[in-house]
Parts: C-alpha cells; sequence; structure tokens
C-alpha cells in the first residue's frame, strides 16, 4: 500500500533522556523507527489539545447556557478545526 501524504523531514534537538526514552520504545517492538514514536508523541499531543478545547466548552455551557464562548475562544477553536482538516 502506498504512503499517501505530505512528508517533510525536519531535525529536533533532544536530550539524552529523550534519546534514550525513543530508543527504549523502539527496543520493546512497539514501534519501528524514531519518527514511529515521535509521530505518536504528536498524536497525543494533539488529542490532550483537543480535549482541553472541550473542556473549555463544556465550561462555558455547564448548566446549559451558562454563558457564550468569549470571542479568543471562538477564533482558536475555528483556526484549530480549519488547520486540522487541511492537514486531513
Amino acid at each position: 500500500m502506498p504512503i499517501v501524504g505530505n512528508y517533510y523531514s525536519m531535525s529536533a534537538a533532544l536530550t539524552n533522556y529523550w534519546q534514550d526514552f525513543i530508543d527504549q520504545m523502539i527496543a520493546s517492538g512497539r514501534y519501528n523507527n524514531r519518527s514511529e514514536v515521535i509521530r505518536a508523541g504528536l498524536r497525543s499531543l494533539e488529542e490532550r489539545e483537543l480535549a482541553k478545547e472541550t473542556r473549555e466548552f463544556e465550561n462555558v455551557f455547564a448548566g446549559g447556557r451558562a454563558g457564550e464562548p468569549d470571542a479568543r475562544t471562538i477564533s482558536r477553536v475555528v483556526a484549530r478545526q480549519k488547520s486540522h482538516r487541511k492537514a486531513r
């Protein structure tokens, strides 16, 4: 099956701790290479950020329409969703 999508090469400076951690994940057999480990970490970060946005909206609308989201929250979520759709 061909790989579909845009892939970009990049470099990152990591401490010995993170390099060792990545090596341990590969040695465990769970991941095949460093890129897979880093992508898994980024997916986890993305999920955490989306969950945070969800919590912000739930707090605004707790118990019904307890208030309206401010313009900053709306702009941030709209921009995030547009970016997320473009990436897919």
